[in-house]
């Protein structure tokens, strides 16, 4: 700046031979590099130290160059102000890997999870221009790049609806955008507080109307406990994962009495969730 103090700089880790020369050059990809010109080596890349967008190509997960944290974009502080804002995304590497939209003025709070990714995504035609990007609003959103009308086209957008909203409506219930109010309990469950829930206070979540058969006392004569399918529902967060068969998966859960869910599939494996009391 004015008073020559250093603004923003690559911050090179990797210094280039002496009779060299570095070289910056912006790839047709939207990549930033900077490179050795004896050897043509990446000394630095922009796309290893993203701002608000993601682009194709560019890999998502940890940065070993960063101390091995992860990736994260970040939002502008408003549509006009480029400064860091109040939400960042990121890849969270649990059990399963996710994307997570959080809220730097709320203690790191969650916003929107992703569900587990057992995917990689990829372009038919790598020639159409692409991105994501996350607004000042904290969504991420996918324009393309409409050659006939020369100009950026919104696509989707997550969270898209209030059942898009982290834990929106608590512990074992559905939410469907589509009804009012939006949250329900699963079969066989009930809302927690019916207080708070007929108000239109769903974050109590529900419980269980009958205890399962190894929480009682007696479980004479009562129905051996079992699972209900559930189809076209987000997988819940914190996930436990094996490599079991998808028969070992369930006898594992049926044999632990914290455990309330099971799920198998390509790309998963077995998860397991077990009851989790907040």
């Amino acid at each position: 700046d004015g008073h020559r103090l250093v603004i923003w700089s690559t911050n090179l880790s990797t210094q280039s031979p002496a009779n060299s020369t570095v070289l910056a050059e912006l790839l047709d990809s939207g990549n930033l590099v900077m490179k050795d010109s004896n050897t043509d080596a990446y000394l630095w890349e922009s796309f290893e130290y993203p701002t608000d967008s993601w682009l194709p190509n560019m890999l998502v997960g940890t940065n070993a160059k960063t101390g091995g944290g992860n990736i994260t974009i970040t939002s502008w502080k408003t549509p006009s102000d480029p400064s860091p804002g109040s939400y960042t995304a990121a890849l969270v590497l649990a059990a399963y890997p996710e994307i997570h939209i959080v809220n730097n003025n709320n203690k790191n709070a969650t916003m929107w999870r992703s569900g587990p990714w057992n995917v990689t995504m990829s372009f038919a035609n790598d020639s159409t221009l692409r991105h994501f990007y996350l607004d000042y609003k904290g969504s991420v959103i996918r324009r393309d790049w409409s050659e006939a009308k020369r100009n950026w086209t919104v696509g989707d957008q997550v969270p898209a609806t209030e059942c898009d909203v982290y834990r929106r409506c608590g512990q074992f219930p559905t939410c469907n955008p589509l009804k009012a109010p939006p949250c329900s309990c699963f079969k066989g469950f009930s809302p927690r507080n019916f207080v708070e829930w007929n108000s239109g206070n769903s974050s109590g979540g529900c419980i269980r109307k009958e205890p399962l058969q190894c929480e009682r006392q007696n479980s004479n004569g009562s129905a051996a406990d079992g699972f209900m399918r559930l189809r076209r529902v987000k997988l819940p967060d914190f996930a436990r994962r094996s490599e079991a068969s998808e028969p070992e998966c369930l006898r594992t859960c049926l044999q632990t009495c914290s455990c309330v869910a099971f799920a198998h599939g390509l790309g998963y494996g077995c998860m397991t969730w077990n009851l989790v009391v907040f």
